[in-house]
């Protein structure tokens, strides 16, 4: 992309937050079943009609999905990082999770007492990479 000439962007407009991400999914309930039923997240809202999930995370984060018939690249994103509120439910999570799905890496044991995302890699339906994790300052 190029940049427009003779045009400056003052410093009174700056970015607070990332609110929302918005990926495409080739299966919407499939989609919905892992991120609602495996993974826990609450379903804001949901029309099949349309063909878009939204899923709400607890700092006001929107997640969301759209059907879409086009391949999918979920590799050009590196991967969703999904942090949890204690090492407890990470454990938990892992748990559940990979009772039912592949782990790619288990970071637990590294970043136990180490600074660090305490956590692992996995994928969801579509191929993207999550990093499920809570990240410890202190070593």
């Amino acid at each position: 992309m190029r940049r427009k000439s003779g045009y400056e962007l003052g410093k009174e407009v700056s970015v607070a937050r990332m609110q929302h991400i918005a990926l495409r999914t080739n299966n919407l309930e499939r989609t919905r079943a892992f991120y609602v039923n495996d993974l826990g997240l609450e379903e804001a809202n949901y029309d099949a009609d349309v063909g878009r999930l939204w899923l709400s995370l607890e700092d006001g984060f929107t997640l969301i999905f759209d059907r879409s018939s086009e391949t999918l690249s979920p590799l050009s994103i590196t991967y969703l990082g999904l942090e949890l509120s204690s090492f407890a439910a990470v454990d938990q999570m892992f748990t559940n999770v990979s009772a039912l799905y592949d782990i790619e890496k288990d970071l637990r044991e590294r970043y136990r007492h180490a600074q660090g995302p305490y956590g692992f890699f996995m994928r969801d339906p579509n191929g993207y990479r999550l990093k499920i994790f809570k990240y410890t300052y202190e070593a």
